[in-house]
């Protein structure tokens, strides 16, 4: 076995270890090659940093990691990490995140976070065996689009959020990597403004019906319930169902959603490891 950065790796190839990876996974991962492209691109995957295992030439297990630069230096993300089928409980993704330390160390990244399943404690105690602790929990909740799913008054659909939104005020925490503006690449943007002030915002993914944000400024919490903002995403989309995943867990969102009668269909714990 050989490992090293997956930089001149084809997306055919790693499209190819990723569907054989996922294949029995809890949560359905089967994207298409245009699919699994455009998830890379949006949680900004580097793959001069991002690791491989291979076996002759094949690409048997993989790290996809994704870098932004953050307030305090680079931070990094773990935006898919697998291994096929066929060579799973042989000690490659222990391998992976060795190598994977390293070229972190060298491309000067502070941080590295991932979220995995909470049921997959064998995942959980491989990172912790790495150095990584939990730092949150996340709930994700799915729901039937509303019938009223026309834009409400008072709502405009803007290409992208106006300039200076402080997102962790708005949603009243921090978003994950994967739901952050940063990663709304294409998305469908709904605002309500109010003299000059943004009170409330919403993000969605149009095609999947996948919502990425719902804000509400925290002086309007009062003023405006939450089904107004899931109302005015969901005149972008088509889709039967919204999907919103990684919602602090006990945060005001979460609360307000579920007695909304959203579904919770998993939890996942995010970990970060100090670099």
């Amino acid at each position: 076995m050989e490992y090293r950065t997956l930089e001149g790796v084809s997306i055919t190839d790693i499209h190819d270890a990723f569907v054989d990876a996922f294949g029995s996974y809890e949560v359905p991962m089967s994207l298409s090659v245009a699919e699994l492209s455009a998830m890379m691109d949006s949680r900004d995957v580097s793959l001069n940093l991002s690791v491989g295992c291979f076996d002759a030439d094949t690409l048997v297990g993989f790290v996809l990691v994704g870098v932004r630069d953050g307030a305090h230096g680079r931070v990094t993300y773990d935006a898919a990490t697998g291994v096929r089928q066929g060579h799973q409980s042989k000690g490659i993704g222990s391998g992976m995140l060795h190598a994977l330390w390293a070229q972190l160390s060298s491309a000067s990244a502070v941080s590295f976070q991932l979220e995995v399943l909470e049921n997959n404690t064998a995942a959980q105690t491989l990172y912790e065996r790495h150095g990584c602790t939990t730092t949150r929990r996340f709930v994700c909740v799915r729901t039937r689009r509303p019938p009223e799913h026309r834009l409400p008054t008072g709502w405009e659909v803007r290409s992208q959020l106006p300039a200076g939104i402080d997102e962790a005020m708005y949603n009243g925490y921090v978003p994950s990597w994967q739901q952050a503006a940063a990663s709304a690449r294409g998305a469908h943007y709904v605002v309500r403004i109010e003299g000059s002030t943004v009170v409330a915002y919403g993000i969605i993914q149009a095609a999947s019906g996948s919502v990425m944000q719902l804000g509400i400024h925290p002086d309007w919490r009062s003023t405006i319930p939450v089904a107004e903002v899931v109302q005015a995403v969901a005149s972008q989309t088509n889709a039967e169902q919204l999907r919103f995943v990684n919602i602090e867990d006990a945060s005001w969102m979460a609360t307000a959603l579920l007695e909304c009668e959203w579904e919770p269909f998993v939890y996942q714990r995010e970990m970060v490891r100090a670099l």
